[in-house]
């Protein structure tokens, strides 16, 4: 197996975008079950569109032990809720909570099995897993559904390079380079998403440029796991890895609407 090695920023190329992206896949977990603070005096008795929107306000503001809360305390008043069991589960995951994040996850596409947003993270906890091709289905699903949509693009893209089919990668990274929902925060990330996927091609002189520093030639024709080693999806805990598999998770960091 040919090993990559870089000592450079590189390694961790798939950091922080989609994340939903972030440099680590846990965020804020060890507060994830602190009580309510002031923000919120009686999130219980919200609304379920107004827990969403409190909690994804709270996201944006980088509070996500209080969004969870926010969710849960909505989640036991509404426990059937579709909308709330996908926010709740999608945040959950965002904070490296695959266990609580499954159940609500199945179960707000079982109430609701157009939610791509739940799709999406569905496919990162099959992803981590080691289920890729349970994961692809439930992308290709989300794209379906949100035709167009640069997050699915993305992670669906991600999700071919992995599987060591860097040409679909590489076409799936422009389009989402292009989808009109672009976020600009984003962009950078899927270029360097595509400028992986195009040294796997050998296609250095375009890769280096989108990626701003020369990319390891040994990323040509590398293995699936190589690809894997080098994006920082192998080797470390599900819950502790960075890219794809832990940041196309929460589609709702890359649109606002809940």
């Amino acid at each position: 197996m040919r090993t990559i090695s870089c000592s450079c920023a590189l390694l961790a190329i798939l950091p922080t975008l989609l994340a939903a992206c972030d440099g680590g896949a846990a965020r804020n977990s060890a507060m994830a079950d602190r009580p309510a603070g002031s923000l919120f005096e009686s999130p219980a008795v919200m609304s379920p569109s107004d827990a969403i929107a409190l909690a994804d306000s709270l996201r944006g503001a980088g509070a996500d032990a209080d969004a969870l809360a926010v969710l849960a305390a909505a989640h036991r008043r509404h426990p059937e809720n579709a909308r709330i069991l996908s926010a709740y589960g999608r945040q959950a995951l965002l904070m490296g909570q695959s266990d609580r994040a499954e159940p609500l996850l199945r179960r707000a596409l079982d109430a609701d099995p157009n939610d791509w947003r739940a799709l999406s993270a569905l496919a990162a906890l099959e992803g981590r897993k080691g289920r890729i091709a349970d994961a692809r289905l439930a992308l290709d699903r989300a794209r379906t559904l949100a035709e167009g949509n640069a997050v699915v693009l993305n992670n669906l893209g991600m999700s071919h390079l992995l599987e060591g089919n860097a040409a679909e990668a590489a076409s799936l990274f422009r389009k989402a380079l292009i989808a009109p929902d672009l976020k600009a925060a984003h962009a950078g990330q899927i270029k360097r998403n595509l400028a992986v996927a195009l040294a796997v091609q050998g296609d250095f002189a375009i890769a280096d440029r989108l990626a701003g520093e020369p990319m390891p030639r040994e990323l040509k024709s590398a293995t699936r796991e190589a690809i894997a080693r080098f994006v920082g999806l192998a080797g470390r805990p599900a819950d502790e890895r960075s890219g794809w598999t832990a940041r196309l998770a929460d589609a709702s960091e890359f649109t606002s609407d809940p």
